[in-house]
C-alpha cells in the first residue's frame, strides 16, 4: 500500500497522541486479548474520519466485521479456528490463502487479505489431541452452525441492501458464499444452486431485471 504524508500542527499531533493514550488505556481495560493499532494507523483513520465514505465501503467493513465477530467468538462457543492440515503447510500459508479465498468470494479490496490473515494468525490454534469418542460430531455439528449463521447474516444484510448495491455484485457476493459452504461440506451442491437461482430471481424481481 502506498504511503501518504500529512503534515499537521504540534498542537495537534499532541492531541492526537493524547486521544491514542485515553483510547489504548481503554482498549485495555475491556480484556480484549489483541494489542491496539499502531499510532500512525489509528491517526490516518481518525483523521480520515470526516471524509466522505462509499455505501461499497461501509459494505466491506461490515462484511469484514462479521468475518472477524465469527472468529474471535469462537471460543465463547468452546470451540476454535484450529490449524489441521498435513500436506507441510505453515499455519501462516494457510492463513494467507483462506485469506484469499475469502476476499476473492466477496469481493473485498486486496487490503483486507492482510487484515483477515491477521485476525486468523492471532486466533488459529494448532490440532490438539484427538477428541473423545462422539465429541468430533459434536464440535462439527457447532461449526457448521457457525456458517449458516454467517451466511444468514450476510444474506440478510445484502438483502436489505438491494436498494443501493450493484446486482451482480449481490449474485456474486452469494454465490461465492454458497460456494464456501459447499467447499466445507456445509451444504450440497444442488442446494446451493436452488438457492443461488431463487436469490437471482429475488434481485432481479427488485430491480426489474429481465431473469437469465
Amino acid at each position: 500500500m502506498p504511503a501518504v504524508n500529512i503534515i499537521i500542527s504540534e498542537a495537534d499531533h499532541k492531541k492526537l497522541q493524547d486521544d491514542y493514550e485515553k483510547m489504548s488505556n481503554a482498549w485495555a481495560q475491556q480484556g480484549r486479548q489483541s494489542l491496539p493499532p499502531p499510532f500512525e494507523h489509528w491517526a490516518g483513520i481518525r483523521m480520515m474520519a470526516a471524509s466522505p465514505i462509499s455505501a461499497e465501503e461501509v459494505d466491506h467493513v461490515r462484511l469484514f466485521t462479521a468475518i472477524e465477530k465469527l472468529v474471535t467468538s469462537l471460543h465463547l462457543h468452546g470451540f476454535c479456528l484450529a490449524h489441521v492440515t498435513e500436506d507441510g503447510t505453515s499455519p501462516a500459508q494457510s492463513s494467507q490463502q483462506l485469506a484469499q479465498s475469502l476476499a476473492t468470494h466477496f469481493d473485498l479490496p486486496p487490503q483486507y487479505v492482510r487484515r483477515l490473515q491477521d485476525v486468523f494468525d492471532y486466533y488459529q490454534k494448532k490440532a490438539g489431541s484427538p477428541m473423545e469418542p462422539g465429541q468430533a460430531g459434536l464440535a462439527t455439528s457447532h461449526s457448521t452452525e457457525a456458517l449458516e449463521a454467517a451466511y444468514q447474516e450476510l444474506l440478510d444484510r445484502t438483502t436489505k441492501s438491494l436498494d443501493h448495491l450493484d446486482a451482480e455484485r449481490s449474485i456474486g457476493r452469494i454465490e461465492g458464499a454458497l460456494a464456501l459452504l459447499v467447499s466445507r461440506q456445509v451444504l450440497k451442491r444442488e442446494i446451493a444452486r436452488e438457492k443461488t437461482a431463487a436469490f437471482k430471481l429475488q434481485v432481479r424481481s427488485a430491480k426489474k431485471l429481465p431473469v437469465s
